[in-house]
């Protein structure tokens, strides 16, 4: 294959310019007056013919092999030898093309004066460069090629002055179609692959695009399920309720803090143990049922006893749901639990508050049926025995006086005052008895000093002693009442069964509190397993009457004591509740 250059060209063969000299004058010089065969050449110094001959043969060959149109022109333009080509291109035989001008070789029958071949190679020797040549591409029509024309001059026979006495120029055609075309199929392809690209860019972009969005989507779904992850967990973390998650297995995967509170254990000790090691025993029966509900797709709730790690009694309402997956199909559990023991304990202790309100009405009405009793026997055996007396003596004396006045029946009638003054003292026995009218008229502090005093006159193994720290006027009227009531029952109970010898009452002002102590050097007994059954079976009121006493007043009552050392009755009342009341 024919090597090309840069610009596409297949570059002329290489002519020595004496060959080329040689050749042309041999091809202008008629053959009588060309020089001898063995004559030298004046211009390469040749003297054999054979060489020149042999130099020709040679350049014709390769001119002859070439692809490209190669024509000698003279210096007048005219075609001096050209190539086999131009038999091969259809314009002619070589020896028939010999004194054309390259216009006419190409373009024959071509009158149009604006033709851009004429215009080129009749210009080509003054548009040349400094090289010497000249060369354009064109489309031409009539030939039906993509033609790259060049024009080269070639100068010879200089002398000594460097003055041109002759030259000669080569034309060069080359028939570029192929190239031309593939060119176009190449910047077709360039252009598709421009498109290709174009679009394979936009699609690229728009997918970054989408990527792009696509990963700010990820972004903000994942910043949102963080931040509702941590709602969530801050909302299951500080809520009031216990919250359990177990598997299909019934072992804990989750558990709160509120839940680690009321088991009063870590989590770490917690998760993956069974949720039934929590429960208690009395309670498992009933989780048991729970659970096979909640297996069968059914919520449910009950109350439970939970077995914590200090805690006694830790009771809840534990309330199991299925836990399903994303096909809906149960993969476990989660139980809300929520601590009930304060309301156990208060239904607890309200159950015995009920029951010692009914012994309490029951004692109240035994109490008032025995009061009833007394003050029905000291009425008939005191006051009504004394008015009959008096009734007896008054008739006698007044029949006497109607019959006949005397100094004795006046005695007799005056002796009826003292009976009378009796009765009086023994109604008003009986009423400070019920309600000492001290209370109402002088106050607490005086109504206790009284009791001490007449206490003591009447229980003389007992040495009372009363300490009041207090003014009359810091203690409410509806706390004065139930201060001297418990005063007066405990008294009574230390006399009738504490066998006590020493009493110490004080009462005193503390901030914003009135405070009653009383204590005894009695046998005492066990507080703590003082209830309705104890007093029942001890027949006795006291303890119960004051407690109710003080806690309708508004006041906090305890009381502490020991076989063998005594009793405390502590009773403390706030100032501001007891103006509420």
């Amino acid at each position: 294959m024919t090597k090309k250059n840069r610009t596409g060209r297949v570059p002329l063969p290489y002519i020595k310019e004496a060959e080329l000299h040689c050749s042309a004058e041999s091809l202008n010089t008629p053959e009588d007056k060309r020089p001898p065969p063995d004559h030298p050449c004046p211009a390469c110094g040749m003297g054999s013919t054979e060489q020149i001959e042999h130099a020709k043969q040679e350049w014709e060959s390769t001119a002859d092999s070439m692809p490209q149109l190669i024509c000698l022109l003279d210096e007048t333009g005219h075609i001096l030898r050209a190539n086999r080509t131009v038999e091969r291109w259809g314009l002619g035989k070589v020896a028939a093309v010999r004194g054309r001008k390259m216009h006419e070789l190409l373009h024959p029958d071509c009158h149009d004066a604006n033709c851009f071949q004429r215009s080129f190679w009749e210009s080509a020797f003054d548009t040349m460069g400094e090289d010497g040549s000249a060369e354009c591409q064109i489309d031409d029509r009539f030939l039906r090629r993509h033609l790259h024309l060049c024009f080269q001059l070639h100068q010879a026979n200089q002398d000594g002055n460097a003055k041109m006495r002759s030259h000669f120029s080569v034309a060069v055609v080359d028939d570029i179609s192929d190239l031309k075309h593939a060119e176009k199929k190449l910047q077709l392809l360039n252009h598709e692959l421009e498109l290709r690209g174009e679009a394979r860019t936009s699609e690229l972009v728009c997918a970054n695009l989408r990527l792009k969005q696509e990963i700010e989507d990820r972004k903000r779904i994942g910043a949102e399920l963080k931040k509702s992850r941590e709602e969530f967990r801050l909302l299951v973390e500080t809520m009031s309720e216990g919250l359990m998650v177990c598997n299909k297995k019934g072992l804990i995967t989750y558990i709160n803090d509120r839940l680690c509170e009321m088991l009063e254990r870590t989590r770490e000790e917690i998760i993956g143990c069974p949720a039934s090691d929590y429960i208690d025993a009395s309670s498992r029966a009933v989780w048991a049922q729970q659970i096979a509900k909640v297996k069968a797709g059914i919520a449910t709730s009950d109350e439970l006893k939970l077995k914590a790690l200090k805690s006694p009694e830790i009771w809840a309402k534990v309330s199991p749901s299925p836990l399903l997956d994303e096909h809906g199909k149960i993969a476990g559990s989660f139980a809300v639990v929520t601590d009930i023991s304060e309301r156990i304990h208060t239904e607890q202790a309200l159950r015995e508050s009920k029951s010692q309100l009914r012994l309490l009405s029951e004692q109240v009405m035994l109490a008032q049926e025995k009061e009833r009793q007394r003050v029905a026997g000291e009425l008939h055996d005191g006051i009504g025995q004394t008015l009959s007396a008096v009734k007896f003596c008054v008739e006698t004396g007044i029949k006497r006086l109607y019959d006949k006045p005397s100094e004795e029946v006046i005695g007799q009638l005056e002796s009826v005052i003292p009976r009378i003054q009796d009765a009086i003292e023994e109604v008003r026995r009986i009423s400070m008895a019920l309600r000492p009218s001290i209370l109402d008229d002088i106050g607490i502090l005086a109504t206790l000093t009284w009791f001490c005093r007449e206490s003591a006159l009447v229980y003389e193994d007992i040495y009372v002693h009363l300490q009041l720290d207090i003014k009359e006027e810091c203690i409410p009227v509806q706390t004065k009442v139930a201060i001297f009531r418990i005063v007066q029952e405990a008294f009574n109970n230390a006399v009738k069964h504490s066998r006590a010898e020493f009493m110490h009452i004080t009462l005193k002002h503390t901030d914003e509190t009135i405070e009653l102590n009383i204590e005894d050097n009695g046998i005492g007994f066990n507080a703590k397993r003082t209830g309705p059954n104890n007093y029942r079976a001890s027949g006795g009121l006291g303890l119960i009457s004051m407690r109710e006493r003080a806690e309708f007043s508004g006041g906090l009552y305890a009381i502490d004591s020991a076989k063998g050392k005594g009793a405390r009755i502590r009773v403390i009342w706030s100032l501001q509740a007891a103006k509420n009341l």
